[in-house]
């Protein structure tokens, strides 16, 4: 019996890059933050039909009802300067519920599908974030949400983080 290899929308030409020992967390605000380990350059695959980006971070809100904002940018000139891809996520958090200040911590995933008609050649990725949640009438507070915090639940001990994660891959 002969079976068919279906390689149609495989994988190709993976790269992959992970943060180690990540020290600190990122704060999204009220303007654009880099996101770390975001950045890198790649070419897709002759033939495939798009360029799939995958970032992997955790997130938690510092301050109520937080929603952040994230997009993914593309350089055709190494970094200097970037283009918007798309219409990006925006990640919308709870109201704060523990004792310490800090609401649910949550598992980010983003996953951009990028043309291959709109990605010819090199080009260097990177992903961008931002607070979009308004004060509300509190005076004093800034909503924003804490990037790679992975545990505070720890009784005042240290606090934990995530290595965040990109995968660029041509399908």
């Amino acid at each position: 019996m002969a079976h068919e290899v279906r390689t149609r929308n495989c994988q190709r030409d993976v790269y992959f890059q992970k943060a180690s020992n990540q020290s600190s967390v990122q704060y999204t605000g009220n303007s654009y933050i880099e996101c770390h380990q975001s950045v890198a350059t790649y070419t897709p695959t002759a033939g495939a039909t798009y360029v799939v980006v995958e970032y992997t971070t955790m997130t938690s809100e510092q301050t109520n009802y937080n929603n952040a904002y994230f997009k993914l940018q593309l350089s055709s000139d190494g970094g200097s300067s970037y283009s918007n891809v798309g219409d990006g996520y925006t990640v919308a958090t709870g109201q704060v519920n523990d004792d310490d200040g800090y609401g649910g911590i949550l598992q980010l995933t983003f996953r951009y599908m990028v043309p291959t008609s709109t990605w010819s050649g090199e080009r260097t990725t990177r992903i961008r974030g931002f607070s979009v949640s308004e004060d509300w009438g509190q005076s004093g507070n800034t909503y924003r949400s804490q990037l790679h915090h992975f545990d505070h639940y720890l009784n005042n001990q240290s606090m934990k983080y995530y290595n965040p994660s990109l995968k660029i891959y041509s399908i």
